[in-house]
């Protein structure tokens, strides 16, 4: 598959369910065996994700709201790391995804380039991706302060290795951390409470 017909894809309406039919064989092929382990994963056992990990993956697709298609890509990327660096938290008995997004970008790489993307269309894909948790933190509205703000960007410059994001990449990745908050549980439960919702997150 090339980058014309895999940009195609992601636009059409049925994108879920025209993943979730796709032989084994056909992902295998397009985006590698390893991508399987991503397909296989099922559950995330995580008080945040309501579905299996490949469908939060094609909801999180479905629900950028941009014609933006380096945002869509990212998206079909930006969890394909986690069945690499999954581990239970002995403490909450819930899995837990440290290092994810940097995973996930690594893999990336290998799919965009063989699917004809160049380098530079690869950094700005691979900075969305390995960027799209930085703001999980902020947890509160009175937290969503020019100073936090500032604090999370230089965060992001620190961690790149030479890609410098513009104004519109940071707008990108708003884009993008809002339909994988919209892909997530309505509500999350700890220790009997609702401790955030879906819409608070987005809202956020």
């Amino acid at each position: 598959m090339n980058k014309k017909e895999f940009e195609d894809i992601l636009c059409k309406n049925n994108i879920i369910e025209y993943f979730l039919q796709l032989p084994r064989k056909e992902l295998a092929e397009t985006f590698g065996e390893n991508f399987l382990k991503t397909v296989d994963y099922g559950s995330q056992n995580n008080a945040s994700h309501q579905y299996d990990l490949f469908e939060h993956i094609l909801r999180t697709v479905d629900g950028v709201q941009s014609s933006n298609l380096k945002i869509k890509i990212a998206a079909f990327l930006h969890d394909i790391g986690k069945p690499y660096v999954a581990k239970i938290n002995e403490k909450t008995g819930q899995t837990q995804f440290i290092g994810h997004a940097k995973e996930s970008a690594n893999l990336a790489n290998d799919i965009l380039i063989k699917m004809g993307y160049s380098k530079e269309e690869i950094d700005e894909i691979n900075f969305l991706i390995q960027c799209h948790d930085d703001f999980i933190n902020i947890s509160k509205p009175e937290e969503i302060t020019p100073d936090r703000i500032s604090k999370v960007y230089t965060s992001i410059n620190k961690k790149l290795d030479s890609y410098k994001p513009t104004l519109d990449d940071m707008k990108n990745l708003i884009t993008l951390c809002k339909a994988d908050a919209m892909a997530q549980s309505d509500e999350i439960i700890k220790n009997g409470q609702i401790v955030d919702t879906k819409k608070a997150r987005v809202a956020r």
